[in-house]
């Protein structure tokens, strides 16, 4: 009831894991549906542009998705795919949201689209997931008030935006919605990174 991580930059025969997710720690087994417990993982896949991994859970009849920017032992699940919250686990009735007996994953990079074979359902589901696209940038100028915005597509609900990592130039705001605003204060090339959301 766990997927252990591996460094394999230097593979050896008998590694040790360096993390592991689905449980709190690597001698202990839990079991239920919840937000970090995966009781039946089943299928992977990896979106190295966003840097998460879906897991395809078939006790719990859905996919999460976990941040692996850091992984750490036993961490939340970022987000769930085919349930309504991480404590659910139903399988009917058969709609567009739901699935019974997820297999293995696949995703595709190019089209930012999860494939999930629905075993007992006899079909298969494919969800958009969200991209960042960029978005406008007119140049800045010190001294002179900005405005631009960052963008995102393959929307199923509502987008919030935050700096993950890096600096915005001093005196300019990156807003939730995805603005960029303010008077720069400091002239030079300054390196962020912009994390889109939705639920």
């Amino acid at each position: 009831s766990r997927v252990l991580i591996y460094n394999i930059a230097s593979l050896a025969n008998g590694p040790a894991a360096t993390a592991e997710l689905g449980q709190p720690d690597f001698t202990t087994i839990n079991w239920g549906v919840t937000q970090a417990l995966v009781p039946d993982p089943w299928g992977l896949a990896y979106d190295s542009a966003s840097d998460r991994l879906f897991v395809a859970d078939q006790v719990g009849n859905r996919v999460l998705a976990f941040d692996m920017s850091s992984p750490a032992n036993g961490e939340d699940a970022a987000a769930v795919i085919g349930q309504p919250d991480f404590s659910s686990s139903d399988k009917n009735p058969v709609s567009q949201h739901t699935f019974n007996g997820p297999q293995q994953l696949s995703y595709d990079q190019g089209s930012h689209q999860l494939y999930v074979p629905d075993e007992i359902y006899n079909r298969l589901l494919i969800f958009d997931m969200l991209q960042l696209d960029g978005g406008t940038f007119p140049a800045d100028t010190v001294g002179v008030s900005y405005s631009g915005a960052v963008s995102a597509g393959n929307v199923q609900g509502n987008v919030t935006y935050q700096l993950l990592s890096g600096n915005l130039p001093p005196g300019l705001a990156l807003a939730s919605d995805g603005t960029i605003t303010g008077t720069s204060t400091d002239a030079g090339t300054y390196s962020f990174s912009i994390r889109a959301s939705d639920n």
